[in-house]
């Protein structure tokens, strides 16, 4: 497996333990509204369904880095 294939595997999972360690937001439907990103479309990100890519991957990586 390529290290991207292995990153694109390993996402779901951690934006979910992300998700539950940050307190800025209490839904996926309040961070896809705060950052453009179709509701459905953060849904599959988080649960492996796609993968992020151009600005919604610039726009995770620059929320998921940054403290809560």
């Amino acid at each position: 497996m390529t290290s991207k294939e292995q990153i694109k595997k390993e996402l779901p999972a951690k934006l979910r333990a992300w998700f539950q360690g940050q307190t800025k937001w209490k839904s996926l439907i309040e961070i896809a509204s705060q950052l453009g990103i179709n509701k459905h479309t953060m849904s599959d990100y988080f649960n492996g369904r796609n993968y992020p890519k151009g600005d919604n991957l610039r726009k995770l990586t620059e929320i998921t880095q940054n403290k809560p």
